[in-house]
C-alpha cells in the first residue's frame, strides 16, 4: 500500500528531503531478518527522545534506556562531570547493546518488525563531554559499533517552545537528587543548551553520523511517518492534514486503528 508521510518531519542535513534511494535502504535494514535493526535516537536537551521512546514501547517495539541523571542516582560516590560515569554510561550502552543482538539471535520473534530502539547513543557522552569536537573515545567506539552492526541514528529536533516546556516539566517533577545533578549538568542554561545544538549541528554537517533528521516537536504527530520511513507499514491508509503542527487521519478500512492511536493521547 502507499503511505502518504508529511515530508516536512523527515529530512537529511542542511534540510533536504530524504531521497527515494535512503528510504528504500532504510527500509532494507529492517526486513533484512537475519539482521537485527539498530535506531538510535540523538538530539540535543530535551527534544523529546524519551516521549518517542515512550510511545514506541506501547506500541510493543523493545527499547534501551540508558539516562545519564539516572546513572548518576545510582552511582552517588562519582563526579557526573568526571571520567567514570562517561565511560560507564558508554560502557552500559555497548553492553545492552549486546545483549539485544544475543537475544535476537535465539528469539527473533520478540523483536518486532526486527527493531530496536536505543535511546541515545555513544554520541551523547561525545556531545556532551568531550572538549575536542572531532575527537574522543566515544565517537571512535560508535564508529566501530556502525559497522560491526546494522543500525540506523535519528537526529531528534523540536521547537525551542516544546524543548523548553519538557525541560522545565521534568525538573519540576524530578527528586532533589536529580535536581542536584542537572544543575550540575547545567540542563537549565540557555548557553549551555546552544552550546550542545550546536555540537550536533556539526556533527550533522559532517554527513556521515546521522542518517536522517526528525522533527520531534510532537512526537504523537512524528512515530507514525517514523515508523514508515524505516520501512514499517499498517493495516490503514492515512492522510496528513496540511494545517501546520495539526494530524488528522482518515482510515479506508475501519476505526481499530483510529482507537490504538488514540491510547498514546
Amino acid at each position: 500500500m502507499i503511505y502518504h508521510v508529511n515530508p516536512s518531519l523527515l529530512v537529511t542535513k542542511s534540510s533536504a528531503p530524504l531521497s527515494a534511494v535512503a528510504i528504500s535502504e532504510l527500509s532494507r535494514k529492517t526486513k533484512d531478518q537475519q539482521n537485527l535493526h539498530v535506531v538510535f535516537l540523538e538530539g540535543g536537551v530535551s527534544t523529546l527522545k524519551g516521549q518517542l521512546i515512550k510511545r514506541l514501547e506501547a506500541m510493543g517495539y523493545p527499547v534501551i534506556r540508558k539516562g545519564f541523571v539516572e546513572l548518576c542516582l545510582d552511582h552517588p560516590s562519582f563526579s557526573p562531570t568526571g571520567a567514570v560515569l562517561t565511560n560507564k554510561w558508554c560502557c552500559e550502552i555497548i553492553q545492552s547493546l549486546q545483549n539485544a543482538v544475543e537475544q535476537h539471535k535465539h528469539t527473533p520473534n520478540k523483536f518486532k518488525n526486527n527493531l530496536l530502539f536505543v535511546h541515545r547513543s555513544l554520541l551523547s557522552p561525545h556531545v556532551m563531554f568531550s572538549a575536542d569536537p572531532n575527537k574522543s573515545a566515544s565517537l571512535a567506539m560508535f564508529l566501530e559499533i556502525r559497522n560491526i552492526f546494522q543500525t540506523t541514528t535519528v537526529l531528534c529536533e523540536s521547537s525551542d517552545y516544546a524543548s523548553d516546556l519538557k525541560r522545565l516539566y521534568r525538573y519540576d517533577l524530578a527528586s532533589d537528587e536529580a535536581k542536584a545533578i542537572r544543575d550540575l549538568l547545567r540542563e537549565g542554561e540557555p548557553a549551555y543548551r546552544t552550546h550542545i545544538k550546536s555540537r550536533y549541528e556539526q556533527l550533522d554537517m559532517e554527513g556521515s553520523w546521522f542518517d536522517f533528521v526528525l522533527n520531534n516537536s510532537n512526537p504523537k504527530q512524528s512515530i507514525l511517518p517514523f515508523l514508515n520511513t524505516l520501512g514499517v507499514t499498517f493495516d490503514a491508509m492515512p492522510f496528513w492534514d496540511k494545517r501546520p503542527d495539526h494530524l488528522e487521519m482518515s482510515f479506508a478500512k475501519n476505526n481499530k486503528f483510529t482507537d490504538f492511536i488514540n491510547k498514546f493521547d
